[in-house]
């Protein structure tokens, strides 16, 4: 693996990670935004990471090997 693709494969995980974290400070905005409780926005934003846990290791069958 080249330094570039390892560079940017870094920096994009980085980014992604830190806008991951960044949800968990908008939950109140998003409950007030939204008219939902607290326990509303937790359990979308639940149900949005146990997605993402359930479908990687499907993409991870299916994609192409070469």
């Amino acid at each position: 693996m080249s330094k570039r693709t390892l560079t940017t494969c870094s920096a994009v995980h980085s980014l992604h990670d830190g806008l991951s974290d960044v949800t968990y400070v908008l939950l109140p905005l998003l409950a007030n935004a939204f008219g939902l409780s607290l326990a509303q926005v937790g359990i979308i934003r639940g149900a949005s990471t146990r997605s993402a846990f359930l479908t990687l290791p499907l993409v991870a069958v299916l994609r192409p090997r070469g």
